[in-house]
């Protein structure tokens, strides 16, 4: 059935190559073109960032992501820095970022990446 769907995506949507990549907790299974690879999941990747300045009041933490949200005076900040990276990390990479802060004591971010040993050759991908 999935070597059908792949097939089907591939002639129906015209794409030169194609790739069905199941995930069970462990295993990556990559069925491209009819055949199938186990490829090993990695640990995520996890950078924090702490600082020890002001911190960002309660009422902003759900907010800080927004496009064009900021506490800053008009004219001295666009908004768009954390909305941003938020993109980049959420879309094009698959990762989470997110934020905990204590009143008068630090900020916390928390980007997490995930990992594998999956290579553009494991999908079929050829350069040209």
């Amino acid at each position: 059935m999935l070597t059908a769907m792949l097939a089907l995506m591939i002639e129906k949507g015209g794409a030169q190559t194609g790739a069905l990549l199941l995930h069970d907790g462990n295993q990556l299974q990559v069925v491209a073109a009819g055949s199938a690879t186990q490829v090993e999941i990695l640990p995520p990747i996890i950078i924090t960032i702490r600082d020890n300045g002001v911190d960002i009041a309660p009422d902003n933490l759900d907010k800080i992501f927004q496009p064009f949200f900021t506490t800053k005076p008009s004219g001295e900040g666009t908004g768009l820095g954390l909305s941003i990276a938020y993109e980049i990390i959420s879309q094009s990479h698959s990762g989470t970022i997110t934020v905990e802060s204590q009143v008068g004591e630090y900020s916390l971010f928390t980007i997490t990446l995930p990992q594998t040993t999956l290579t553009p050759e494991d999908v079929g991908y050829e350069a040209v």
